[in-house]
């Protein structure tokens, strides 16, 4: 599934009651997924199968008030209901619907890439598998006819490619398999739950299999550029025999194809018996995130060592722009190290901002104080033991004693100077730039002091 319900503040503090509903979904979800089939199955929780709780709960009249403590606990992993609790269907529902899809997921990578990590998931979550097939079939469901329709879209892709009139035609070809899926399970939760009045069980199929559809041709339309790097199937690259990516009047194409798509599942969604409120709220949902997928720049993906190629040829020339001509010996140098800054974190090029100089050198006035004073106290004050306070018979241990404590306390700024490094790395390379200049900064004045204390102090040079 493509994370197509994902809401805007998806992991906010808002205090609205559509933010509230959405979280107790989806942590309840998640916690459904820990307490029916393990804590590390909670990891393979998406945004989707959140969105068809949310469904049930609205067609079932679930009143989310009468929920249990622990699921009305958002934001709080750790607080989870005990194993004998009773779980509201609609999170029972999806939990287990989440499983499913995660192992039909998983299989088809297995089959498509071949990597051992997917074997790994598999294992890792072989327990998990039976428990959601056991079920699923304890409430009915043909489970079977799922794995059919996973074999087929397996199939659909390695068998030779049909004649079709339209790029359009094509894509509704191979998004069937997924698509029949998506709408099965939205179908079968309303026959568990009997919602027998105004043909639940009908609109919820059209609304599940619009949902697929739309979500395998996003998919597509998402991966063409990956999927030529790999060599793996994509019906967007044999109909339009690509080689590199899309051209701009292809993608207006699909653009055009996927827009309508989620046009017609909101006019699914509009047949539900949901509140005209609510029907906004998934509709926008929905219409944020197809438009977030469409119009974001596509990259095609390059191999490790053209990658490191680029990025060390666009290092050397920004030290070019920073260190101008390196003609003398002194400025080559200076021209290399800066390459290698650059190269190493490309964002330590761009330049700080006027409103965060002032909070820079705060911090590094702060922070420097604070080294130069533990540096001060490994010198002359920690490590030595008055005198007055030894007996004769512990005289003898007084250098020994004095030794291990600058030793200790030398560790404990190595590890300060470790820790300035990740943040100031994770700074430079994810942001934001402010800290990580803070924190390399930090790093390199107290390494300088960390070498000066060392080389100063017979003890700790002597250990």
């Amino acid at each position: 599934m493509f994370g197509l319900m994902q809401p805007e503040h998806a992991c906010g503090q808002a205090k609205d009651s559509n933010y509230r509903h959405h979280r107790m979904h989806y942590c309840g979800t998640c916690k459904a997924i820990g307490q029916q089939y393990g804590q590390k199955s909670r990891l393979t929780l998406n945004f989707d199968t959140v969105f068809l709780a949310e469904l049930l709960s609205h067609l079932s009249n679930e009143n989310t008030q009468e929920w249990g403590t622990a699921l009305q606990a958002i934001n709080k992993c750790f607080t989870m209901p005990k194993a004998n609790q009773k779980m509201p269907f609609s999170l029972k529902y999806a939990a287990t619907s989440n499983i499913l899809l995660t192992e039909l997921k998983i299989k088809d990578h297995i089959q498509d890439h071949k990597q051992k990590r997917w074997k790994l998931a598999n294992w890792s979550l072989s327990k998990s598998f039976p428990k959601a097939k056991k079920q699923l079939t304890d409430w009915n469901i043909n489970v079977n006819q799922f794995y059919d329709w996973a074999d087929q879209q397996t199939e659909l892709e390695q068998a030779p490619a049909p004649i079709f009139d339209s790029v359009e035609q094509q894509l509704q070809h191979y998004a069937t398999p997924t698509a029949q899926m998506t709408g099965l399970i939205f179908q079968e939760a309303a026959q568990v739950l009997e919602l027998k009045h105004d043909n639940i069980a009908q609109k919820l199929y059209q609304l599940g299999l619009a949902f697929g559809q739309l979500a395998y041709i996003l998919d597509a339309f998402d991966d063409v550029e990956k999927d030529i790097a790999q060599g793996q199937f994509n019906p967007l690259v044999q109909w339009y025999k690509l080689d590199k990516t899309l051209t701009q009047e292809q993608i207006n194409t699909v653009q055009n194809l996927i827009l309508e798509l989620k046009n017609f599942v909101v006019e699914q969604l509009q047949k539900l018996t949901l509140n005209e409120d609510w029907i906004a709220v998934y509709a926008g949902r929905l219409t944020s995130n197809v438009a977030t997928q469409i119009y974001k720049e596509r990259k095609i993906p390059i191999t490790t060592t053209e990658a490191i190629k680029t990025r060390w040829q666009e290092a050397k020339e920004k030290a070019i722009q920073l260190t101008c001509q390196p003609n003398s010996l002194g400025q080559k140098l200076n021209y290399y190290v800066v390459s290698v800054a650059v190269f190493m974190a490309p964002q330590a090029a761009h330049p700080v901002e006027p409103n965060e100089r002032a909070m820079i050198w705060k911090s590094l006035a702060i922070f420097t104080v604070m080294l130069a004073t533990l540096g001060l106290a490994g010198k002359f004050g920690f490590g030595r033991v008055p005198k007055s306070r030894i007996c004769n018979c512990q005289r003898a241990c007084e250098e020994c004693m004095g030794k291990l404590c600058k030793l200790v306390l030398f560790f404990i700024l190595l590890l300060a100077l470790l820790a300035f490094l990740i943040l100031g790395i994770i700074g430079l390379i994810l942001g934001p730039l402010a800290m990580g200049i803070v924190f390399m900064s930090l790093f390199v004045v107290g390494l300088v002091g960390a070498f000066l204390w060392y080389f100063n102090d017979d003890d700790l040079s002597n250990c």
